[in-house]
């Protein structure tokens, strides 16, 4: 998506700035546990015209998670499923919603190992992607679609239950 062009780059500010309004709500309903960096964690979270720019308070930060307007060379922000992975996965929700043709996949989009395909693709999320898309759809109105794109992997989850991962497309729908 972000190839650099100028009508790729005009459509992701058109996006970003309609999205604005969402994110700096988000920021809010998680302030409690963001900031700006996490080695200082008296600042508080940036989202402006600019740009959003945030992290975990302290131990529970891990990447910070930058996203604006302008094109970025490298697009990936390791939450560790540290707590505000939530907001995270809200935050390019909302901007998968307002940014045509953004896609969304992630490391971290696991599936229940015994999940039952006739609920589909989102109710087998496992964590915060579930969450998250539930969040926004009673927030704010925004439904999503995904498919599968690979082959299942199995995986034992911290927790010890099962989990199969699947390269998993989230779009808005």
């Amino acid at each position: 998506m972000r190839d650099g062009g100028k009508e790729t780059t005009d459509r992701i500010a058109a996006g970003y700035a309609k999205a604005l309004p969402l994110l700096k709500d988000i920021a809010k309903r998680h302030k409690r546990i963001l900031c700006r960096d996490y080695a200082t964690p008296k600042i508080p979270a940036e989202l402006n015209a600019e740009r959003v720019w945030l992290n975990g308070k302290g131990e529970e930060g891990h990447e910070t998670f930058v996203f604006g307007p302008s094109p970025v060379e490298f697009e990936c922000c390791k939450t560790a499923r540290k707590p505000y992975d939530l907001p995270v996965c809200e935050l390019l929700l909302v901007l998968a919603n307002h940014i045509p043709d953004m896609e969304l996949s992630s490391d971290g989009f696991y599936m229940d190992f015994d999940y039952d395909e006739s609920g589909g693709v989102i109710a087998g999320l496992d964590g915060n992607w579930r969450q998250a898309v539930e969040n926004v759809e009673k927030l704010y109105g925004i439904k999503f679609s995904a498919k599968v794109e690979r082959s299942p992997a199995n995986y034992t989850l911290k927790d010890g239950r099962k989990a199969v991962y699947r390269k998993i497309i989230l779009r808005a729908a």
